[in-house]
This record gives structure tokens, sequence and C-alpha cells, in this order.
């Protein structure tokens, strides 16, 4: 499967699959995903062939029922979406052309796409698990919720997970939710969305189709548990919303004072910030957020963090570019 360039697969799924749980992995050059088609789950293979101006990526499905083959093409163009090989960065790029802060990470993480969740349920449970603590502290929840609740699969003599269905997420008790680390709230928040979800109450899935990015937060926020952040990282991380930016997120606000020379930066001054990003904003936001990861810093002063070199070391962003190398890789892309 051919994507559109620029895109980076194997800089987006060391950066995504570093912190990989039950429900994925990137070893070897190969990612496994376990996706849920309702009926089975289903292991998705794909290993990346070709180059940053040329992405191309072989996708195999396992545990595909042969006689319906209407099923794995169905998931692999799902699949496809979830990596954004359709997503074409270029008008990012250019809009960024002459940023001294966005256009200068953007040339280090040339190609990078965020990758979304499978379901907007997944996206909006994992949000609610990430208020109001650390990346750290979520992930192992995350990891957590995955193993008590989510559905098996053994590939090559590994065991997966899937993300845990609404079913059975609106069938536990607070108590059982509570083995996974998460306050009362949130498993209260967890337990009634899941089971609004399986009475029909809401349609998370069909929030795809609305184009106002702003009705959709609003219809979220409605939502018993559901604030502006929650909603705003979840319309992000599963419908690929790249105009919303978590303002109020403490990270982003930490990146942003540094990154823009501020001592301090509340949710009002990342919206100001993030004004002049139009309708790239979530991307913005994205890079930001991998290149406060990376230790990659340009403002005060040269060169990564400690921490920042051996991941950047683990995912293979290496070395330095000025703005006119930056400018030549752009522009060879058109």
């Amino acid at each position: 499967m051919v994507g559109v360039p620029p895109h980076d697969l194997d800089l987006c799924f060391k950066i995504f699959f570093s912190s990989a749980g039950q429900t994925r992995s990137y070893e070897g050059g190969r990612l496994r995903y376990v996706l849920d088609s309702g009926d089975a789950l289903l292991m998705a293979e794909a290993t990346p062939t070709g180059a940053v101006k040329r992405p191309k990526i072989d996708i195999s499905l396992w545990g595909v029922d042969r006689t319906r083959p209407e099923i794995a093409s169905g998931l692999i163009d799902q699949f496809a979406g979830m990596l954004n090989l359709r997503l074409d960065l270029r008008p990012f790029y250019e809009r960024f052309e002459y940023d001294p802060i966005i256009g200068n990470l953007a040339s280090h993480l040339m190609g990078l796409k965020p990758i979304r969740t499978q379901t907007m349920y997944e996206s909006l449970v994992v949000s609610i698990v990430g208020q109001q603590i650390s990346t750290i502290a979520a992930a192992s929840m995350q990891r957590r919720l995955v193993d008590l609740f989510g559905e098996k699969i053994v590939v090559g003599g590994r065991t997966f997970f899937s993300f845990p269905r609404p079913a059975r997420l609106a069938a536990a008790t607070i108590k059982q939710l509570m083995k996974c680390a998460l306050s009362t709230r949130k498993a209260e928040y967890i337990r009634d969305i899941s089971r609004s979800v399986i009475r029909g109450e809401i349609d998370l899935e069909s929030l795809g189709s609305v184009k106002d990015s702003e009705e959709i937060i609003q219809r979220l926020i409605a939502i018993r548990g559901i604030g502006r952040w929650t909603a705003e990282l979840a319309a992000i991380r599963g419908l690929g919303r790249y105009d919303v930016v978590p303002a109020d997120d403490v990270g982003l606000r930490k990146t942003v004072a540094r990154y823009y020379g501020l001592e301090r930066a509340s949710g009002e001054d990342v919206r100001r910030v993030a004004e002049s990003w139009g309708e790239w904003k979530g991307m913005a936001t994205y890079y930001l957020y991998v290149a406060s990861r990376l230790g990659l810093v340009f403002k005060a002063r040269k060169g990564r963090s400690a921490e920042g070199e051996r991941w950047a070391s683990e995912v293979g962003v290496t070395g330095r570019e000025g703005p006119s190398r930056a400018l030549r890789r752009r522009q060879a892309l058109r």
C-alpha cells in the first residue's frame, strides 16, 4: 500500500510504540497491532518498505475469515486511516516554512504523522484515564485496563490484548475498574459512558461525520466526566481533528513556555500562540510534544537533554540541520 508523502513510517512507529502495551508492538521493522472487527480479534502486521518521499507499507491480517474478504478489505482500509497514510503534510510544512519554532522542529521530524486509535470510544476512554495525571501514570493505568478487561489473542507464541469493548467495561464494577489504579470518579465516568454506548444513548463513532470540530467538542462536553481538555484530546487522537489544541494540558503549557521563551504559559497563552497555527493546531502540538520528548531545543540552548538524547537515539533522530537544508528538503517534496 502506497501512502501520501512525506511519511517517515519507521520514525512514526518507533515514537508511537516506544510506550506500547499489550495491544501493539514494533520490533525488527515489523509492526503488530490488534484490531477488533466487532466479531473477532485480528492481528494486523505491517512492514514499511518505502522511503520518506515514497512511503510504502505491506499490510497483512491474521485471523480473518477467508470466506469474507470484504472484512479484510474494510479493516485494512481502516488501519490505513489509523496510520494516516492518506494525510498530506505538505500544506502543514508550507504553512510553517519560515516559523522559527515549529518550522525548525518540522525540519528535524520530516514525515512524522500521529497514529489514531481504532475507535472514538477508545480515544475517549484513554483521554479520561489521562485526566490530571502524568503521561507515565496514564500509560500504566491504560496497560492495566487492557490487561484486566481486554480480549486475548496469541500470535507467534506471544500474547496480545485488544482494547476493552464497551460491553466489557459497562459490566464492570467500580471496584474492578479501580484495580487499574483509577480514581472512583474516573471509574464511574468510564463505566457510565460504556453503558450509554451499549444502550445507544450516545454514538461516539458518528462524530467523525460532523464537519465542525467545535461542535464535536461541545457534544463531548455534554457527557458527564468530559471537560474541554478531554474532549479536545479525544478528537485529535480518535478523529484526527488537527485544528484542535488541548491548550489546558499542563505538559503542553510547559512545552510552549520552553520553546517560546515564556516564564510560564497558561491555557489562554497557549491558545493565543496557537492562533497563528490555523487549521494545524493539533499537528503543531504533536510536533512540540515529540520534540520535547526527544529533547530538541532551539531557543534556550543547543543540543538535547540527556533523556532526550537517549530517546532520540532509540527512534533514530540524530544530527541537526540548518534552515537552508531544511528548506531544500521541503522543496524536494513538492
